[in-house]
């Protein structure tokens, strides 16, 4: 039964794997024997990545073309992911009325149409092989949203909804798909947010900002056989802050 909660011999690909919550989330994947394929923009990032044992790509998510390139390079790799972690993201803040469609535009093809492109490129594969983990990472705001970030949660928004369509049509093929919304966790946004003079802690009933690890152990067990009866869900990681 334990068993089932190992990786081993599946291959995961991460977007954003180069801090905080990917990073996390690459760590922990690898510790329980996957093949991790971490992806990163930049150079320096991508060498980090390798020095710390990750199969590291570039990879811009808002470019079909980058996508496809990287699908054809794990193709001739033999390295086809089976597990797809879409936790590459964009979150910025602005009132609706003063947000430039330029930055809707930036977030909407961040944090959703590249879960799509992403989906497109790699369940056909899964879907062979008769086993696939679509895990798309979403946030509290999706449900809850915030002033300011009306863009970044109509991007979650649509991100769960287009999750449970994945869901419903692969069901049948071996692969399920879910979303982990995250409450407030130690990120680079949330540092930027705590600079605008936001305050977390009093809206957290255990009283505590998560961190990427509360993430990570999460993903590690939809990653697994073990999840095999879940799909179409949204689990929310938040400490009391969100109830659905």
């Amino acid at each position: 039964m334990f068993d089932n909660l190992k990786l081993d011999n599946n291959v995961v690909l991460i977007t954003g794997a180069n801090r905080g919550i990917g990073l996390s989330i690459a760590k922990l994947l690898k510790l329980r024997g996957a093949k991790v394929i971490a992806t990163a923009r930049k150079k320096e990032d991508s060498q980090m990545l390798e020095a710390m044992g990750f199969i590291s790509h570039y990879l811009d998510v808002t470019e079909v073309d980058s996508i496809i390139k990287l699908k054809k390079t794990l193709k001739l790799d033999s390295l086809m992911p089976d597990i797809l972690v879409s936790n590459a993201g964009l979150g910025t803040v602005s009132l609706s009325m003063r947000l430039k469609r330029n930055l809707w535009d930036q977030t909407i093809e961040t944090n959703l149409t590249a879960a799509f492109e992403l989906a497109k490129a790699f369940i056909p594969h899964m879907s062979k092989k008769g086993f696939g983990r679509i895990i798309n990472i979403s946030s509290v705001l999706a449900r809850s949203p915030q002033v300011g970030l009306a863009h970044y949660s109509a991007s979650k928004s649509g991100l769960e909804g287009f999750t449970k369509s994945l869901a419903l049509e692969y069901a049948q093929k071996g692969i399920t798909a879910n979303c982990i919304a995250p409450g407030f966790i130690e990120t680079d946004m949330i540092a930027d947010l705590r600079k605008q003079g936001m305050d977390f802690k009093n809206k957290i009933p255990v009283e505590r900002v998560g961190v990427p690890d509360d993430v990570a152990e999460i993903t590690a067990f939809l990653s697994s056989k073990a999840s095999s009866y879940i799909t179409g869900e949204t689990i929310h990681i938040n400490g009391g802050t969100y109830f659905s």
